[in-house]
């Protein structure tokens, strides 16, 4: 694959973050996109953003994401942020946030499943966890757990809670 002709994307995967930003940057210009590519590409320059050391800008991104269509997978990525800030408060308030998102049913939207119960409830757990409220962190382990019974992750979090 010649890298002139590639799709944007790759760039991201490839590590050139900064011509990744640049490109979507400018499909993001364009006047008529499909509000999908939009969001990814959103969520991609924030990953970029990321990679590249600018934390701020990587926000931005994502509550420029928000703007255009609330989403929880731009929600439960500003939750990660926050959370490897340290600033736990907002991490949870955004992951809980997360849990309120409708999933959307628009038509030839690409849907992550995961973002839409599953890793806000996770991630809920662990913070709850980690900061001693674990009777939150039980609380979220059970809706987990009714909704993901199967899960590795739901499984291994059970242990967690039988003693």
């Amino acid at each position: 694959i010649k890298k002139e002709k590639c799709n944007k994307v790759y760039y991201y995967y490839w590590g050139y973050y900064k011509k990744c930003k640049l490109e979507l940057s400018k499909f993001l210009k364009m006047k008529y996109k499909f509000l999908p590519n939009t969001i990814d590409a959103i969520l991609i320059i924030s990953k970029c953003c990321e990679k590249l050391g600018d934390v701020e800008s990587s926000k931005k991104w994502l509550y420029e994401g928000l703007n255009i269509m609330p989403n929880a997978e731009i929600v439960c990525e500003l939750a990660r942020i926050y959370e490897r800030q340290e600033l736990i408060d907002l991490a949870i308030y955004f992951y809980q946030s997360a849990l309120n998102i409708p999933k959307p049913t628009l038509q030839g939207l690409f849907v992550r499943e995961d973002y839409y119960y599953l890793i806000p409830l996770l991630q809920l757990v662990v913070l709850h966890y980690n900061i001693g409220n674990i009777s939150s962190a039980k609380l979220y382990h059970e809706q987990a757990k009714k909704l993901y019974p199967y899960n590795k992750h739901v499984l291994y979090n059970e242990k967690l809670f039988k003693y």
